[in-house]
């Protein structure tokens, strides 16, 4: 077999690698051949800069509008990490918290302005909606340091030793996991692969001057030669650059740096990672790919004919605008009248004509003059700009991006259900670009997670995720330890919203989702727990494990924890004070349930006597009323008898 289609003809020898890197590297350079040189005219494209074939020639640069709205759809804001458990068990506290730590550290990294994530992706982005193809890699980056040294410590008096001398050792001073930005010419892959679990081998190219060199390679860096750049004949950069390709090959499992042209390969590493998927670096933005080649190809070039025939057709409207003006031919025999009458101003003022009878034979001014016919050129224009709309509109069907979406009014005809369907059709194809976006930002953020997991000290975990300064303190060492031994256990996952420009509702709908859970379940649960006092722990429990279930409740969890605790403190406390014998429990309740039954039979009496005290009262108080209006009514009749009059009508001794 041909040792450039065996990998394994190859020896391992600094020499054997440069000689299958040498080749390797070639023949994907190659296949992109096409690809690169196509991915620079679409930048062209993109700034104006494409050749103009006349002084009429007009562009419309509809691609850049495009392109720059399609983007602030697509990334609207700095996208956020979600780090979920893989099993929502509610009694998971450990996976609860050491998610929830994973969470803390990758948005914390994410907010800091000093974190390449956000400008990463967002030139990815970009890249893979021009040329195609848009790529970041990880690195994970320690700083060391020594430690102090310190002497033996003696007993002043004995001279014995208290503390043996401690030496200075290398120690781990800072880390972090950088994400870094690939440009499209600068990564390569093997070739021939159709799909992405086809490659073998992913290539990045940095440029490195000859300090660079020598600070990373040592001696060898010294050797490297370097690429000397022209432009126009003249030297560009003085200092030159070597350009290293950082190899990453999936089937011997080694990081190797190699420069082309040079006879050795600078380094050969095993696989300093251990990632799952080895490679560091998320699978790329590869557009309009098939399972046939993984050959990014631009979006542009899907449509580039509609663009040109659109410039086309605006460089013929710009001619035939600029044609319009007042313009004709007039007969030589009369051309002095004429020439007056056109350039001088002649209000209510004849011009002599010569020859009279002529000029009156030939049809007068009509027959001798004639102007450019306007109305033809104007009818043109108008089947021109109608023609133009059309492509437009067949445009947006090419790229799937209607006028409402775009910003620009429809048609005055058009319905709502037409507008509606506009949007439809557009945004199901925008929903899958933010769907791809989404996913190589949440494979970039799982390998993020991964680095921190497999190569972070548990302690570095607790202190950047700031998780000792919450409820769940206690639990952080578990969780750290729990974090970096079961990484896989856990998925990051960036949801399309988070990257898009939506609206900010989406966190009050989370929040709302979780209080109406929880007004529910409280609703339901209360009359139980008011029956049944020791059912507290129990029916926390249940909603625990209903709201482990909503999206925004992993802080809720935290609290629920804490009431369980407290339910179940309080539950035990009158075991602890020791149970009283259920025959006392019956015989204290049937006597609570008497003095109550002799308590409202007293209140009734009381109530009753009171009732009836009051209606005597009254009725004595009716009684007194009357006899004091009888007796005022008799000293009335007896103030009005005569005088000497006794009491009856013939009083005693009286005379009739």
């Amino acid at each position: 077999m041909n040792e450039e289609q065996d990998t394994d003809a190859y020896d391992d020898s600094p020499a054997g690698r440069a000689r299958r890197w040498t080749a390797e590297l070639s023949k994907s350079e190659k296949e992109r051949e096409r690809f690169v040189s196509d991915g620079e005219n679409v930048l062209k494209r993109y700034r104006g800069e494409h050749e103009r074939r006349g002084i009429n020639d007009t562009r419309w640069n509809l691609f850049t509008a495009d392109v720059q709205t399609m983007q602030a759809m697509l990334y609207g804001r700095v996208p956020s990490a979600t780090v979920e458990r893989k099993f929502a068990d509610s009694g998971d506290d450990v996976a609860r918290v050491a998610s929830e730590m994973a969470e803390r550290m990758l948005n914390c990294d994410i907010e800091r302005d000093s974190d390449s994530f956000a400008m990463a992706v967002r030139y990815a982005c970009s890249d893979w909606l021009l040329p195609g193809l848009g790529a970041v890699r990880l690195r994970y980056v320690a700083k060391m340091g020594m430690s102090e040294e310190r002497a033996a410590i003696l007993d002043e008096e004995t001279g014995q030793e208290l503390a043996a001398a401690v030496e200075s050792v290398e120690v781990k001073e800072s880390e972090d996991v950088e994400v870094d930005y690939v440009h499209w010419k600068d990564l390569l892959f093997s070739a021939g692969a159709k799909v992405w679990h086809e490659v073998r081998w992913i290539a990045f190219r940095v440029e490195m001057t000859r300090g660079e060199l020598e600070k990373r390679f040592g001696a060898t860096g010294k050797l490297v030669p370097l690429n000397t750049r022209k432009e126009d004949g003249k030297t560009s950069d003085p200092w030159g650059r070597a350009d290293v390709w950082e190899i990453w090959d999936k089937e011997r499992k080694e990081q190797v740096f190699f420069v082309k042209g040079f006879g050795q390969t600078l380094e050969a590493n095993p696989d300093p990672l251990g990632l799952e998927s080895f490679f560091p670096a998320p699978r790329p933005m590869l557009a309009n790919t098939t399972t046939s080649s993984m050959i990014a190809r631009s979006d542009f070039l899907i449509a580039k004919d509609l663009y040109d025939e659109i410039d086309m057709v605006s460089t013929r409207i710009t001619s035939l605008e600029r044609s319009i003006r007042v313009v004709g031919l007039y007969s030589a025999d009369c051309g002095k009248a004429v020439e007056r009458m056109m350039n001088e101003a002649c209000d209510n003022e004849l011009i002599p004509v010569e020859n009279w009878a002529m000029f009156a034979e030939k049809g007068g001014i009509k027959g001798l003059m004639d102007f450019l016919p306007l109305q033809d050129i104007v009818g043109a224009l108008t089947a021109l700009r109608d023609y133009r709309g059309e492509l437009i509109e067949a445009l947006y069907q090419v790229t799937g991006r209607s006028d409402i979406m775009r910003g620009q009014a429809s048609s005055q005809g058009a319905s709502a259900t037409e507008q509606s369907a506009k949007v439809k059709f557009g945004s199901v194809r925008v929903q899958a670009k933010q769907d791809e976006i989404a996913r190589f930002a949440s494979d970039a953020l799982r390998l993020k997670a991964e680095i921190i997991a497999k190569h972070f000290d548990a302690q570095t975990i607790i202190d950047r995720s700031n998780i000792l300064l919450t409820p769940d303190a206690q639990t952080a060492p578990q969780a750290a330890e729990l974090l970096k031994s079961r990484s896989a256990d856990y998925r990051v996952e960036v949801k399309p919203e988070n990257v898009s420009l939506q609206d900010f509702a989406a966190l009050k709908q989370e929040r709302t989702e979780v209080i109406g859970a929880l007004a529910q379940y409280f609703t339901a649960a209360a009359p139980l727990a008011q029956s049944m006092p020791g059912s507290a722990p129990m029916l926390l429990e249940i909603l625990q494990w209903l709201v482990s279930g909503l999206r925004g409740s992993s802080q809720i969890e935290g609290v629920l924890d804490r009431g369980i605790e407290m339910a179940r403190q309080a539950a035990a406390q009158p075991q602890q004070q020791g149970q009283p014998d259920p025959k006392m429990l019956a015989q204290q309740m049937k006597g609570e349930q008497d003095l109550r039954k002799v308590d409202a039979e007293l209140q009734a009496d009381i109530v009753r006597a009171q009732v009836e005290a009051q209606s005597e009262a009254q009725k004595q108080a009716a009684q007194t009323r009357y006899n004091l209006q009888e007796a005022l009514g008799r000293e009335h009749i007896l103030a009005m008898r005569p005088p000497g009059q006794g009491e009856g009508l013939g009083g005693p001794g009286g005379k009739p």
